[in-house]
């Protein structure tokens, strides 16, 4: 439960999180998501092979009247 846990240690991320999901040439991705830029992730997830077909995309996830939305950068 690293999303609970991670809601517990910084409030932030039980109302908002920004996910990044990176893929390198070989690939392979890397999926991370943290409370606020600057700051660690609080998952950061190695994935062995994607077929996603962009170098990295970034995901917003916050919460509006006690749903979870996705959006992208460009939606706020």
């Amino acid at each position: 439960r690293p999303m609970a846990a991670a809601a517990a240690a910084d409030e932030r991320v039980g109302s908002m999180s920004f996910w990044k999901l990176t893929v390198s040439d070989d690939r392979s991705g890397l999926l991370e998501a943290r409370a606020d830029s600057g700051v660690p992730p609080f998952i950061s997830q190695q994935i062995p092979w994607t077929d996603f077909p962009l170098p990295s995309v970034d995901v917003w996830v916050g919460r509006d009247d006690g749903t979870w939305v996705l959006l992208l950068p460009s939606e706020y």
